[in-house]
């Protein structure tokens, strides 16, 4: 099961790169395209939490939603505080929500994998996440 999910974290963060990349000759603000990606990612976990929290204990997802939340807080306050944040946050939506699926459930993974799995086996398994980026 660690390895599947660990395969799982590395295939999703691979995407992510593929994702960002595509969202990203738009010409779209890397600042709001961030935030959106973060935001999605953020409620991916949320989501997760809250469906995991059925049956057990979920600490790995606990901290994946913690890590992502403070991420969201942080690149809000410097997009908010940046002039013409709200026209730059909805023209970097759309193109960005596939990053922000991909970024959350990779996530996901890799702190399950991290919760069930020995951190000498997930973490090389892990790095593989740039074969999957091409």
């Amino acid at each position: 099961m660690v390895v599947l999910l660990v395969a799982g974290s590395a295939l999703f963060f691979g995407a992510l790169a593929v994702t960002i990349r595509l969202a990203l000759n738009r010409g779209i603000d890397p600042e709001a395209a961030a935030l959106v990606t973060t935001v999605i990612a953020c409620l991916i976990c949320l989501f997760l939490v809250r469906w995991a929290a059925r049956g057990s204990e979920v600490p790995g997802f606990v901290a994946a939603t913690a890590s992502l939340v403070s991420a969201t807080v942080v690149i809000l306050v410097v997009v908010a505080s940046r002039p013409q944040a709200r026209e730059r946050i909805a023209r970097a939506a759309r193109p960005f929500v596939p990053s922000g699926l991909v970024y959350g459930i990779s996530y996901a993974c890799l702190y399950t994998a991290f919760d069930r799995g020995r951190v000498t086996v997930v973490a090389p398994l892990v790095a593989t996440e740039s074969l999957f980026a091409g």
